[in-house]
């Protein structure tokens, strides 16, 4: 008898939670620099001393300052977005049973991939816009229903079901 599978549960990430990833990739990049020079010094025989002599900030490559730089300030954007969400979630008003309505592409990245928005109708007839989603999770959708919390006429959506 074969064992049952569960379903895979939708991915809900929006664009703010993946800024997170684009840091995250910066900082591999970054290790492998610092790696490859650093075996590049052993192959050399280069004393250490010289190797963190070359790890001065004025002596780096400029593409991994600028690197760096700019993993900063996506991880900077990423705690804008994270606090955003969590002042509108603990001060908001909750809007539980909000009905999701239809989905429109927001944005084109390359070939393949797209931005989702997704229309949802409050409990009291106002219908608004969520957030970018990376993936459109509507036709798995059982219930098209989310909780949607509102703050100073700023929206985040939760719970998607």
């Amino acid at each position: 008898m074969k064992k049952q599978s569960k379903k895979r549960k939708p991915d809900w990430s929006s664009h703010g939670d993946s800024l997170l990833t684009a840091v995250v990739v910066m900082l591999i990049f970054i290790a492998f620099y610092f790696i490859i020079a650093f075996f590049l010094c052993l192959k050399r025989h280069v004393p250490y001393s010289q190797f963190l002599r070359e790890l001065n900030i004025l002596t780096l490559s400029p593409y991994v300052i600028a690197f760096a730089l700019i993993a900063v300030a996506v991880f900077i954007l990423w705690v804008i977005y994270k606090i955003r969400c969590h002042i509108i979630i603990t001060k908001g008003i909750c809007h539980k049973n909000a009905e999701l309505i239809d989905y429109d592409t927001v944005r084109k990245i390359g070939d393949r991939s797209h931005y989702y928005s997704y229309k949802v109708k409050l409990p009291d007839g106002r219908i608004i816009n969520t957030e970018r989603y990376m993936f459109n999770n509507y036709s798995e959708l059982i219930l098209k229903r989310c909780t949607v919390y509102e703050y100073k006429g700023k929206y985040v959506c939760r719970d998607f079901r």
